[in-house]
């Protein structure tokens, strides 16, 4: 039987998807009554209307603080933008998890009203189609329905338009639903996942299983810090509403101030932190920043309270492991004639370390299908029929179940990812490409790294929202907003037919991103995520990326090459206002990223179309590459000139209009230094795109 918290909170979704009928019905009520939830729940599910109706007799009548709807808007309209300029006011349409997308312009009351009684609707009918089997498996399925249908409908809250939406009020509401005045908030942090990720071993024994390990880390990754929040969540039995917010390594969940709870959360820390220590040793380590909030602080966050956090966490990571140091193995870490052939890492045997064979292992599973079943159990006995169990020390496990669903009476949490079956939904981009080996990428190109990340995205979230509208909420949908970008919209980016099945994504955590894909796809799989962005954040010119780019052959050990994008994303942020891209030690401004592929487009036109040849192409690049070597490039490059102007000239005179564009691009009196690199950079990818595998520029 469900516990006081699990029914609660069961019990409020059905209340909210109640009154949510009721206004899309067009009723005026701020209160939902045991006769409008035995009405609604009698049309809204096929069986006995009297078992839902027991879950919910505590919490009835429920009182609302609006009569009316509200319209949901984008929450990236309400970051402060310049003074001179302004988001574009965005409605977003009340549809699924599975697609976000916004009214043209703002809607009339009536025109939205018409569109949440569609929205609704769809709801219902979705609903009837559940059977009752027991409560918890109930829950499982409908709390996966509910967040699908009310991530992009607003929050009762008695204000026309807002950006909350009615899944992060729920959430919210349920953990002060027992009378709670407060709770432990737990804010977490997994500290060297960038290490962890690019832990391989380059060699002709490994090189058939990096591309596999890599995306298996990554998911990997992900498994585990939702781990630990699930943790969290079994030590205390308390259901999903409570774990408030994962993504990127990092984790927020909510503990009532019961009885014990401060003794238990110091326990449940501890068995944590022994088991990354006996399963990674020094190489991931957690730390943890805990206090006390109530439900108004939630409400009425102030931006100290993100600086309190990043403060404390900075604290914990400085005492890593602190609260196992007295039962530290020392056996543990002694060192081992075995080596794991694809990290070298000590190992029991001669083959492959417990982590690398669950890597590969899960990278197996999640290349079979686009959507997943997670299950995370705690029980000892547990023993999976379907799927792949991993475990965590003697802590528990999780299973992926690729389109299956595994046995919900078993497992205590369940997760969809890229669906919206059962338990939590997330999305997850998974995408690694043909084949997914990065010589079957390249196909005898060379290969691009891409390493991405959004600018000032820690200031966005401490003060980006005007003094009267900071609260927790808005830090929910913001977070929440940003990641499905990073996982569902890069998805969808990635899988364009134009790109042609060659983009590995490696990595997709909270902000951070890290792509493969062929080296003359680059600059046109930037410009598309770029867009994409600004249309997703409604235009706001606060939010943009700032991205470093390294060219590398297929046989490069894959931890240089990310290891020299990460210096180029360095580059392109240390310019003024970032919001840049750099590639040989060359920033670009993100807003000349539309017109470098338009140049690009033309340049093959010249070469595919016109007869540009390979010749005068490397000439022209030559000049280029030999005038940022010298102390006074551009002066250089203007020396440089007449030749070029002479060659250009000796072009057949049929070439007439291909002159005219050679010129017009190359041979300016105003050709300036941003020029200089500009084309030199897309020269370089226009040769990576003629020559293929025999390109042999020196910078590569």
């Amino acid at each position: 039987m469900l516990n006081a918290n699990w029914k609660n909170a069961l019990g409020l979704m059905l209340i909210e998807t109640a009154f949510l009928d009721c206004l899309a019905d067009g009723q005026k009520t701020v209160r939902v009554e045991k006769e409008q939830l035995e009405s609604f729940i009698s049309n809204w599910f096929s069986f006995d209307k009297t078992i839902l109706i027991a879950l919910c007799e505590d919490l009835v009548p429920y009182v609302f603080e609006t009569d009316s709807l509200s319209r949901l808007k984008s929450i990236f309209t309400f970051i402060n933008v310049l003074d001179t300029e302004r988001a574009t006011d965005k409605v977003i349409n009340p549809t699924t998890i599975e697609t976000c997308s916004y009214f043209e312009s703002s809607p009339e009351l009536f025109a939205y009203s018409e569109s949440i009684k569609r929205h609704v609707g769809v709801f219902r009918r979705e609903a009837r189609t559940l059977i009752w089997v027991s409560p918890i498996n109930f829950y499982h399925r409908f709390f996966a329905l509910f967040k699908k249908y009310t991530v992009n409908v607003a929050a009762f809250i008695g204000i026309d338009t807002h950006p909350i939406a009615l899944f992060e009020q729920h959430k919210v509401q349920t953990v002060f639903l027992n009378g709670q005045k407060e709770v432990f908030l737990i804010d977490y942090d997994i500290s060297g996942v960038q290490s962890f990720l690019y832990e391989i071993t380059d060699g002709s024994a490994t090189k058939a299983n990096i591309a596999k390990s890599l995306r298996g880390r990554s998911f990997y990754l992900s498994l585990l810090c939702d781990f630990i929040g699930y943790s969290l969540l079994n030590h205390f039995d308390l259901p999903y509403e409570f774990f408030l917010n994962s993504a990127g390594g990092k984790g927020s969940v909510a503990v009532p101030c019961s009885e014990g709870a401060e003794e238990g959360i110091k326990k449940i820390k501890t068995d944590i932190e022994r088991m990354l220590f006996n399963s990674h040793h020094l190489k991931l380590s957690v730390s943890f920043a805990i206090r006390k909030v109530s439900q108004r602080h939630l409400f009425e966050l102030e931006s100290y309270r993100g600086i309190v956090i990043e403060e404390s966490l900075s604290s914990s990571k400085k005492q890593k492991f602190s609260s196992i140091i007295e039962t530290f193995n020392e056996a543990a870490m002694k060192a081992s004639a075995n080596r794991c052939k694809l990290c070298g890492a000590a190992t029991d045997e001669n083959t492959y370390c417990k982590t690398c064979a669950d890597v590969l292992a899960i990278s197996e599973v999640i290349t079979r299908g686009e959507e997943l079943t997670l299950g995370y159990a705690f029980d000892d006995n547990y023993i999976l029929t379907k799927g792949q169990t991993f475990h965590f020390g003697s802590m528990g496990c999780v299973i992926v179940v690729p389109l299956l669903e595994p046995d919900v009476s078993r497992c205590k949490y369940l997760v969809s990812v890229n669906h919206a079956k059962l338990g939590e939904v997330l999305f997850y981009p998974i995408v690694f490409g043909r084949g997914g080996k990065f010589a079957e990428i390249a196909e005898e190109r060379n290969l691009a790294v891409v390493k991405m990340d959004i600018d000032n995205l820690g200031k966005i979230f401490i003060n980006g929202f005007k003094l009267d509208q900071k609260n927790y909420l808005q830090f929910l949908t913001l977070s929440r907003e940003l990641d499905f970008f990073f996982k569902r919209s890069l998805q969808a980016i990635a899988l364009d037919a134009k790109y042609e099945g060659r983009v590995i994504v490696l990595y997709a955590g909270g902000d951070d991103l890290v792509i493969i894909c062929p080296g003359d796809h680059v600059l046109l799989l930037l410009n598309d995520i770029n867009e994409r962005l600004n249309s997703y954040v409604c235009g706001n010119s606060k939010i943009h990326m700032s991205a470093g780019i390294e060219i590398f052959k297929p046989k490069t050990p894959i931890r240089l090459a990310v290891r020299f994008a990460e210096k180029q994303l360095e580059l392109a942020k240390n310019q003024t206002g970032k919001n840049n891209f750099s590639i040989m030690d060359h920033p670009v401004s993100n807003e000349r990223l539309r017109l470098m592929n338009d140049d690009f487009t033309d340049l093959s036109s010249m070469v595919a179309v016109s007869g540009l040849s390979k010749g005068l192409i490397y000439k022209i690049y030559l000049a280029l590459e030999q005038s940022l070597g010298k102390k006074s490039p551009l002066a250089s490059f203007y020396a440089e000139m007449p030749q070029l102007s002479y060659s250009i000239a000796r072009l057949p005179n049929n070439q007439i209009d291909l002159k005219r564009r050679l010129m017009g691009k190359f041979i300016r009196a105003d050709f300036n230094g941003e020029d200089l690199r500009y084309y030199h950079t897309l020269l370089a990818f226009l040769i990576m795109k003629i020559r293929k595998k025999e390109a042999k520029l020196n910078d590569y």
